[in-house]
């Protein structure tokens, strides 16, 4: 997957026939880059090593404390700075020689390859995201607001800069599902994209399945480190719907406001038909859904009792699933934990492993062809 989309040089089919192109796929992380060309492994000369990863880290509460923790296990990558409300937690994660900050803008005089955003919200983060984009810098963010709002300009802002904007983490957690969607849309007419995205209301739904009134079942949640202090957004429908829209995009190509989404959450759910519901083997799960159309797209938000042989019956706990069908009814489903820290700071790790190999790939392409040039291949 990491190759995909990679523009290779333009050779005549006389070289085609001759050229033999040798491929050494590195593990994640190592020492070692992935490289493409007139390379060789371990049976003759060594890999020159990957050049040092340069990462600022802004945000160090529960998503980027674990990204922290994953980026300072990793071999050339060095965290240039972190940014956080609590500098003394964040001095007791960080390695000694990484600057610390309360102020987000400040990290780009560590001049980092890549931003990572963790912290949230739309001010001071909206800020930084365009400001390391205007740069020409990789921006990965987890920050779903972030995109809801604004991610039209941003994409915009990192084309015409030569940046790049990772967003795996704003959707799925541990499942590629923004990945998965943008493949298969190159690749097949999509019509129908539906699953269950939002992991919190899984387990609130389970709970009031149980017995709970969804305000018993909203505090267990967060107790169990699943839902946020103020958990609206997850129960009234509103985090499922800014993903449906990013779903959206990364399969059609088209931005669709959060306000265009018809909108039904937990709320509006009686805990005694719930019971009865599961009693009668329906699952109650929160359902997000969009379907393409001759006008555009209309998606909608809302709970659905859902029977057996639905592909979206059996997802249980926090786990997310995505069901995707394209114009011949072909289906794909992908799967994955939706909420909790370490999914997404593994989501938040792809993007910037994705983002070095965005970063060497443009070298090593120039290298090979002054190597075919000088050699004439």
């Amino acid at each position: 997957g990491a190759l995909e989309g990679r523009r290779w040089p333009q050779l005549d089919p006389e070289c085609h026939e001759r050229l033999m192109v040798f491929v050494d796929f590195a593990a994640p992380g190592s020492r070692e880059g992935t490289v493409v060309g007139a390379a060789v492994t371990d049976l003759g000369s060594t890999v020159s090593a990957a050049p040092e990863l340069r990462v600022a880290l802004a945000g160090c509460g529960t998503v980027g404390g674990g990204v922290l923790e994953l980026l300072t296990d990793l071999p050339d990558v060095r965290v240039t700075g972190v940014a956080a409300r609590n500098i003394d937690r964040a001095r007791s994660m960080a390695p000694s020689r990484v600057a610390l900050t309360t102020d987000p803008a400040r990290l780009l005089d560590g001049d980092p390859d890549v931003v990572v955003e963790t912290m949230g919200g739309l001010g001071a983060a909206h800020e930084l995201v365009r400001e390391a984009l205007g740069r020409g810098l990789a921006v990965v963010t987890a920050n779903k607001d972030l995109l809801a709002e604004h991610g039209p300009a941003l994409r915009e802002l990192a084309r015409r800069h030569g940046g790049w904007l990772g967003t795996a983490a704003t959707c799925g957690g541990g499942a590629p599902m923004l990945e998965r969607a943008r493949r298969l849309g190159r690749r097949h007419d999509l019509t129908v994209l539906r699953g269950v995205v939002n992991g919190t209301s899984n387990w609130i739904l389970d709970r009031m399945s149980e017995g709970q009134d969804l305000g018993a079942a909203v505090a267990a949640a967060q107790t169990a480190g699943y839902a946020e202090a103020d958990p609206t957004a997850d129960i009234a429908g509103h985090d499922a719907a800014r993903k449906i829209c990013l779903l959206a995009h990364a399969a059609w190509g088209l931005d669709l406001p959060p306000a265009r989404v018809a909108v039904s959450g937990l709320e509006d759910i009686d805990a005694k038909v719930v019971i009865e519901a599961r009693h009668r083997g329906r699952h109650p799960r929160l359902v997000a859904s969009a379907r393409r159309v001759a006008d555009g797209v209309h998606a909608s938000v809302d709970v659905r009792f859902l029977p057996p042989a639905d592909p979206l019956h059996g997802v249980a706990g926090v786990a997310n699933r995505l069901e995707l069908r394209d114009d011949k009814d072909e289906r794909w489903l992908v799967d994955g934990l939706g909420a909790g820290r370490w999914p997404t700071a593994q989501a938040v790790l792809a993007d910037v492993l994705a983002a070095r190999v965005r970063r060497q790939s443009s070298r090593t392409n120039e290298e090979w062809v002054t190597e075919l040039r000088r050699t004439g291949s």
